[in-house]
This record gives C-alpha cells, sequence and structure tokens, in this order.
C-alpha cells in the first residue's frame, strides 16, 4: 500500500497496472480500497493503471477530528491526482464514492474523462445519524448495511469480513462523513 501526505494527513491508496486511460476506484460509506479488489485485477489485467484510494478517515488513511464532507473527499482526490500524474481518467465511484466522484467531476471538470454512478444514493436519515451517535453504533451500524447489502444466500464469511471492516471505522468519521453524504 502506498501513500503520500496533504496537509499532515496521509492517504492511502494501491495502484496497479498502466496504460491508458487510467482508472481511479472510489469506494463508499465506510468501506476501503480493498472493496474494489476484482476491479483492480480486472482494469490492470487489460492494460490500464488503476488507482483505489483509500478517503481519509478509511482503511489505512489517517482519520483525524474533522470535519467529513465529499468536498474534502473530491479536493484529496483531486490533490492525489495531479501528484500521481493522472489526468483524463475514469472515476468509479461505489455508494458514497459516487457522490464524491460527482463531487470532483463538478469541481475538477477537467480531470476526468468520464464518470460512472451508482444509480442511487440513500439520504442520511435523522434517526439513523442519531443512533449512529449512540454507544452502540456498531451495532446500528451492521444491522442496517446486513439488512440492505446482502441477501439469504451471500457467502457468511465474506458477509461477516465486510461487517466486520464496515464497523470497525471511527464514530466520528461515520457520522461526519453520512451526514455530508
Amino acid at each position: 500500500m502506498r501513500s503520500l501526505r496533504r496537509d499532515g494527513v496521509t492517504l492511502s491508496y494501491e495502484e496497479a497496472g498502466g496504460g491508458e486511460p487510467s482508472v481511479l476506484l472510489v469506494h463508499g460509506w465506510c468501506c476501503d480500497h480493498t472493496y474494489f479488489a476484482p476491479q483492480v485485477e480486472h482494469f490492470a489485467g487489460r492494460g490500464h493503471r488503476v488507482v483505489a484510494v483509500d478517503l481519509r478517515g478509511h482503511g489505512k488513511s489517517d482519520k483525524p477530528q474533522q470535519g467529513y464532507t465529499m468536498q474534502v473527499f473530491a479536493d484529496d482526490l483531486a490533490w492525489l491526482c495531479e501528484r500521481l500524474g493522472l489526468a483524463k481518467l475514469v472515476v468509479i465511484g461505489h455508494s458514497m464514492g459516487g457522490i464524491v466522484a460527482f463531487d470532483l467531476a463538478a469541481r475538477y471538470p477537467a480531470l476526468p474523462s468520464a464518470v460512472v454512478l451508482p444509480s442511487a444514493a440513500r439520504a442520511a436519515i435523522p434517526e439513523f445519524l442519531e443512533a449512529l451517535r449512540g454507544p452502540d453504533y456498531r451495532e446500528v451500524l451492521r444491522d442496517d448495511v446486513a439488512s440492505s447489502l446482502f441477501i439469504p444466500t451471500d457467502d457468511e464469511e465474506r458477509r461477516e469480513r465486510i461487517l466486520d471492516g464496515i464497523s470497525s471505522v471511527p464514530q466520528h468519521v461515520m457520522v461526519s462523513a453520512r451526514r455530508a453524504s
């Protein structure tokens, strides 16, 4: 895993392959770059330079006490792309990552050549946000994700790995990023 420091914050990313157009993979809320492992392999194997990020507050990136807005995430991505020499790339966002990708394209229109977004993003629900502020926030998150992302026939080991990963995100990141999406 590679990393760069922006204003004192370590931003981690995985890079694979080579060739144009480059592909930037932006994970969803409380996820990290590992959720894109099959896509990294796929696109890198077909001659593309692929960068899969851990947004600030997620994965191996730093998790400072601050606001986690889509604009902060998009600014980090624009900065990262500049440092890595990525231009006219394809940006693929999953879930909240789609909102970040949209913001990146809107505010840095010369950067992407294409943006792939999810079909819909769920609005922040006040009751859910309030529950995430409580002491049992990890259980609240696990229950919500388990009921909305999985079907009964999903592989149980994969399901638990994903739920464990998502629920490991610090509470201040969960609440701030969800409120901003």
